[in-house]
């Protein structure tokens, strides 16, 4: 904007609103950037909807989703790069909250997990730690996965170890 103003020596009043106008628009491109991964996050999480929670074994690795998302956000942060770091930082703290707050509403509707075994659980478990992995392998900004998550986590870890100590009992 300094740039025009002073390359067209523009007044200060057209200046005002044109670095107005250019701020709006930003703000607006920012908040689309933003709906769109949201949109695609959603997309790879609704997979938890037709998961298998009641297993006959554990997978080992983590589902396919868990890949898929996370490359896509490796895309979006190397795509992003060009933008400001408080725009970048900003976003994928938003992206983390999203996901989240999108799996423990998946998790916790009994519409979509209507029974599960210890299997199902320990599957759920393997992905969280590998998303948690990814996050924190991006730098201390984008820790808070875990956090937000410590409901699900809480929930998990109390049958995932109940039943490791049953089966150490047995």
């Amino acid at each position: 904007v300094d740039y025009v103003r002073k390359k067209c020596n523009i007044k200060t009043q057209v200046a005002f609103y044109t670095e107005k106008s250019l701020k709006e628009a930003w703000q607006s491109y920012e908040e689309m950037i933003y709906e769109q991964i949201k949109t695609k996050i959603a997309k790879f999480l609704s997979d938890l909807h037709g998961e298998n929670w009641l297993p006959d074994k554990e997978r080992g690795s983590p589902n396919d989703y868990v890949d898929d998302m996370t490359s896509y956000l490796n895309v979006i942060l190397i795509s992003l790069s060009e933008l400001s770091v408080h725009y970048i930082d900003s976003c994928f703290k938003d992206a983390i909250k999203f996901t989240t707050k999108t799996f423990a509403e998946i998790i916790f509707n009994s519409e979509y997990v209507k029974n599960y075994n210890f299997y199902g659980i320990a599957n759920l478990k393997t992905d969280i730690d590998a998303l948690e992995k990814y996050f924190n392998n991006l730098g201390s900004k984008y820790k808070g996965f875990d956090k937000c998550l410590f409901p699900i986590k809480n929930m998990i870890e109390k049958i995932y170890y109940e039943k490791k100590i049953e089966e150490f009992h047995n």
